[in-house]
């Protein structure tokens, strides 16, 4: 999205036009950190793995959910985003060889 690294949520809709929105720090901070996160080693020179996941009949919200494992040196990370703006609930094969302990 344009102008989230920045902490807006929107961007100039036209080049060179500026963004009406102010700044919100807390997007700001979240954006700093994620990116400080993800230099990691882990992220830059580690295997991942897509995980499996399923629902329940009457709730199809793990549609919108998305995990995978990284691993390096016997270091493992978990994730998983939400891709919609509600809650959403999941169960999760961890037997990508990524994911197993």
């Amino acid at each position: 999205m344009r102008g989230s690294w920045r902490g807006r949520r929107s961007g100039p809709r036209i080049p060179g036009e500026k963004a009406a929105e102010a700044a919100d720090s807390d997007l700001q901070a979240f954006y700093r950190t994620l990116l400080r996160i993800i230099r990691r080693p882990l992220f830059q020179e580690g295997e991942w793995s897509l995980c499996e996941r399923s629902g329940w009949p009457d709730n199809q919200s793990y549609l919108n959910l998305v995990a995978w494992c990284w691993k390096r040196e016997g270091e493992r990370t978990l994730v998983i985003v939400n891709l919609s703006d509600s809650s959403a609930q999941a169960g999760y094969s961890f037997s990508g060889p990524n994911c197993r302990a």
